[in-house]
């Protein structure tokens, strides 16, 4: 399964993609957020725990940094300018 969220990005939005509701999002599932997601963190954190196969979303390169881990533990890439980022976990 892929979710790509497509909805105008504002406060009753925000309780649309819950917590709650991506703990039951199967393993094999990829996220692509375009729209800034408020839950960033645990998506990365779900993906780093193999509860999430993928997660893609934009970052400024000023930020990029922020989501390397050791240089490249979960990005085959952790270039300094880059204004993609996505995570994936290969068991």
């Amino acid at each position: 399964d892929v979710i790509v969220p497509a909805f105008a990005h504002n406060e009753e939005t925000d309780a649309i993609i819950t917590d709650e509701l991506l703990g039951k999002m199967k393993p094999s599932a990829i996220v692509v957020d375009i729209i800034e997601l408020k839950n960033k963190d645990k998506l990365i954190e779900m993906v780093k725990a193999g509860k999430l196969f993928g997660y893609g979303f934009e970052a400024e390169p000023k930020t990029f940094a922020k989501y390397c881990i050791n240089g490249s533990s979960y990005i085959p890439q952790c270039p300094s300018k880059s204004l993609v980022l996505s995570y994936s976990f290969i068991p």
